[in-house]
């Protein structure tokens, strides 16, 4: 691997742990932001359903528009306008005005990931699940980071200033990624056609493809999952198992700490015992790991069952975005924008519905929910793996 090479993923490591510390914060933060604005988990879920929304209808935009542009630039331009934001959040006195603020941010990261995944899959065209490991795991380290310096931060200073503490941060890696952006790469154009037309063949030549139909549901599987227990996980320690606020961001640690290990183990498997195998043995070990959940009690089990639990959810993440890579075929950009999409769309829709089936029975119930998204992300997998050996037949057969 080039010298400038490594030192792009480097960048696009960090850059990727940074947007990850400002998204997974509120996680972190929604006791207290219950216990200010007085919210249920109806409300809870709504705005973490508004909050994800914005992000994956932004995703999709900019992963179509990376295609026609640098794009590191657009990376860097976009950690500009969050170094710009984020002081503002130490003078907003109203709900509506920070949550407006929240959501300005999450349209600004929207940028991110279609932009930076197309960007190492165009130039890594060997060993992607290594690559995409390494750029999973600068995610999960931010992730690892977020419950304890956003509840550090607020027990000081007040949550709000948790979010004013992203600019410095923010300001020195759009200079970073910035200096990265001479030369560029290939961006494909077709200046044929207006950009809406372009936009929906896209999404056309997309859909059609049966294989990249599965992973996004596959996709979208992990993200109910994912999001469900980055929204419940510490309202769920406080509340069934009386653990104070700090304690429980602490197990969220643990569990994100396992999600390190897991992007890494996931992503060098993938490339050597396969994509589909990887994926579906995480699927199949995450039921157990529900139903310990739901009745094991005492913080040295929970410890445990926190950090294994993380380790085998977060090794599916580096195999779909390595899979999505195999499976495009032109506006890779819009591929991964159309990810995003389906993942914090799913994630959304399931902290929305979570909330409310909370509210009418119990929190206990999202363990249910959990094993559902589950077995459709296992079963997804197992039909994935039948089309993907059907169309190693068809290749294989005389004139084809």
């Amino acid at each position: 691997m080039k010298k400038k090479s490594v030192h792009i993923l480097g960048l696009l490591m960090v850059s990727h742990g940074f947007t990850h510390l400002i998204l997974n914060s509120l996680g972190a933060l929604l006791p207290l932001v219950r216990l200010e604005f007085t919210l249920t988990y109806t409300q809870i879920g709504i705005l973490m359903f508004t909050l994800s929304m914005l992000t994956s209808v932004g995703s999709l935009a900019m992963g179509f528009i990376s295609d026609r542009m640098n794009r590191l630039w657009l990376i860097s331009q976009m950690f500009f306008i969050v170094a710009i934001l984020s002081p503002f959040f130490l003078l907003a006195r109203n709900g509506v005005l920070l949550f407006s603020f929240l959501g300005i941010i999450c349209l600004c990261i929207a940028v991110f990931h279609p932009a930076a995944q197309a960007h190492l899959s165009h130039s890594y065209l060997h060993k992607r699940g290594e690559i995409f490991g390494f750029y999973e795991v600068g995610g999960s380290l931010g992730m690892v980071i977020a419950p304890s310096f956003a509840l550090g931060i607020a027990s000081i200073w007040g949550w709000k200033s948790v979010y004013a503490a992203y600019a410095l941060p923010a300001l020195l890696l759009a200079f970073g990624v910035g200096r990265t952006t001479e030369g560029g790469v290939y961006l494909y154009n077709n200046k044929n056609s207006k950009p809406a037309v372009r936009f929906l063949d896209g999404l056309k030549t997309i859909l059609s493809s049966r294989r990249l139909r599965l992973v996004y549901v596959i996709q979208g599987a992990i993200a109910c999952i994912f999001s469900i227990i980055l929204s419940y996980f510490t309202i769920f320690m406080v509340d069934i198992h009386g653990f104070k606020i700090l304690h429980a961001g602490y197990l969220l640690t643990f569990l994100l700490c396992g999600g390190v290990l897991g992007k890494f183990v996931g992503g060098k498997t993938s490339d050597i015992w396969g994509r589909n195998r990887v994926m579906g043995v995480s699927f199949a070990l995450l039921i157990p790991l529900y139903f310990l959940f739901s009745f094991v009690g005492g913080l040295p089990a929970l410890i445990i069952l926190s950090f294994f639990l993380g380790l085998v959810s977060h090794m599916i993440f580096p195999v779909i975005i390595a899979s999505i890579g195999d499976y495009a075929m032109e506006e890779i950009g819009l591929t991964y924008g159309l990810q995003s999409l389906v993942g914090f769309g799913f994630g959304a829709i399931s902290s929305l519905v979570v909330g409310v089936l909370a509210d009418l029975f119990d929190i206990i119930i999202i363990f249910r929910f959990l094993t559902g998204a589950s077995l459709m992300g296992l079963t997804c997998v197992f039909l994935l793996a039948l089309e993907n050996r059907r169309n190693s037949v068809q290749r294989s057969e005389p004139g084809s």
